[in-house]
């Protein structure tokens, strides 16, 4: 039973191993969502501070550009 579980595992997450490349501060509370541009090194969070934050990516580092306040609810999304 644990080894169908494992496959199963495997074939929804598929078997490469992940490494995490940056670790974006900035949100003070959960983020919901995170999308990242097609074409440029951008990518967008939406989080339950009521913020959107926009972020920009090199190959070594990932830095804020700017930040959408004004909500008046937690962001559950962005595109």
């Amino acid at each position: 039973a644990q080894q169908a579980a494992i496959n199963v595992q495997a074939e929804l997450f598929g078997t490469n191993d992940v490494v995490v490349k940056y670790v974006l501060e900035g949100h003070d509370r959960g983020v919901n969502w995170a999308a990242f541009h097609p074409t440029l090194p951008l990518l967008a969070s939406a989080a339950d501070d009521r913020q959107v934050k926009l972020w920009r990516m090199s190959e070594t580092k990932a830095w804020e550009v700017d930040t959408l306040r004004g909500h008046a609810n937690n962001v559950s999304c962005c595109l």
